[in-house]
């Protein structure tokens, strides 16, 4: 699994692109990479996009291992909005579960078939922000 963190942008803060076949090492690899860029914070619009990702090969119970630093990080720093890009089906369902994880609908997060959809999304939050 790779991964790139890039910020700046439009509307979002920050975009994160997951790619490759999701592992539990490569989580664990994402989530370190997090933890220790200071310039994450409480507050952030963060675009996560996931078209590129495989999550066929993890099970429910490896991907909620996978995710639950991730968790402890946005429990401590919780962004203003979440919106993750995941048009494959398996990756759509599996990034539902990811966002029931994390606190589901009320926790600023949505899941998205579409860039444009999460983009138009992510403008919404940064203007009641």
């Amino acid at each position: 699994m790779e991964f790139t963190i890039a910020f700046g942008g439009a509307p979002q803060d920050v975009t994160i692109i997951l790619s490759g076949v999701a592992t539990a090492e490569g989580f664990r690899r994402f989530n370190e990479a997090r933890l220790s860029d200071e310039r994450f914070r409480t507050g952030l619009l963060i675009l996560l996009d996931a078209s590129s990702l495989d999550t066929s090969q993890m099970s429910e119970a490896m991907l909620q291992t996978a995710i639950e630093p991730m968790i402890e990080r946005e429990r401590q720093y919780p962004p203003l909005a979440l919106a993750i890009v995941a048009p494959n089906a398996r990756t759509f369902k599996d990034a539902i579960l990811t966002r029931a994880h994390l606190g589901g609908s009320r926790s600023r997060r949505e899941v998205f078939a579409s860039l444009e959809e999460a983009v138009a999304w992510l403008k919404q939050q940064a203007a009641t922000g």
